[in-house]
């Protein structure tokens, strides 16, 4: 009846933590389904999609109509209220904040990288082609580092616009000082800028299943 989705499934499709409680997972299952209810111009694969994993997270319990959860019922049209961000974040000991600042340290040092492997005889595409490659791990580091942040700092109230709101505040100034860190060291990652992004558009994707980035393939 679910499709064969896992709770880890259901939960990631939905952009909540598996052990949310309810009314955080029918407050995620709205505001998705609004976006794929068909009679709205969405997608009715993915609609489905969205209401298995709500049945999935909620148990088959307590289960409305799709349009109930959808089109609120009369008398119910103001939609659940959303946690502040005073609820959902979680204050991290200063152990935890002293392996967040060498994590940045790691991906800070790695955006050095270019200035030590571009070589002065090459040529202008075989530079490119070199500054790419260097530059990979340090756009790896930051979105890596940039998730474990918001994991640990965010709890299970938090939703997928809290979670991708943290992530770019976590991701950019990070991403911006290897900017400048390259700069200074000789190895300007101006030219590779959109490679520097492309690993935190993969976690944003990673963390926001629910709004269509991608899917849990459903089982035949």
């Amino acid at each position: 009846m679910n499709g064969g989705l896992t709770q880890e499934q259901a939960a990631s499709l939905l952009g909540v933590d598996p052990g949310a409680d309810s009314e955080t997972v029918r407050r995620a299952y709205r505001t998705w389904a609004r976006l794929a209810y068909p009679d709205l111009g969405g997608d009715a694969r993915h609609f489905d999609s969205l209401s298995r994993a709500r049945d999935v997270l909620l148990g088959f319990e307590d289960v409305h109509d799709h349009h109930e959860d959808v089109h609120d019922n009369e008398g119910d049209n103001e939609p659940a209220p959303r946690s502040t961000w005073a609820e959902v974040i979680v204050r991290p000991s200063p152990a935890v904040v002293l392996r967040w600042c060498l994590g940045a340290v790691v991906a800070l040092a790695l955006a050095c990288l270019p200035a030590f492997l571009l070589g002065g005889g090459d040529s202008a595409s075989d530079q490119v082609a070199t500054l790419a490659i260097a530059a990979g791990p340090a756009a790896i580091a930051a979105a890596g580092w940039a998730v474990i942040v918001v994991r640990r700092l965010l709890d299970a109230r938090a939703d997928v616009g809290h979670r991708i709101t943290a992530l770019a505040l976590t991701w950019l100034p990070l991403a911006g000082a290897q900017v400048v860190v390259a700069q200074i060291a000789g190895g300007s990652l101006i030219p590779v800028l959109p490679l520097l992004a492309l690993p935190f558009v993969a976690a944003v994707a990673a963390v926001n299943p629910g709004a269509g980035l991608w899917q849990v393939p459903r089982r035949r």
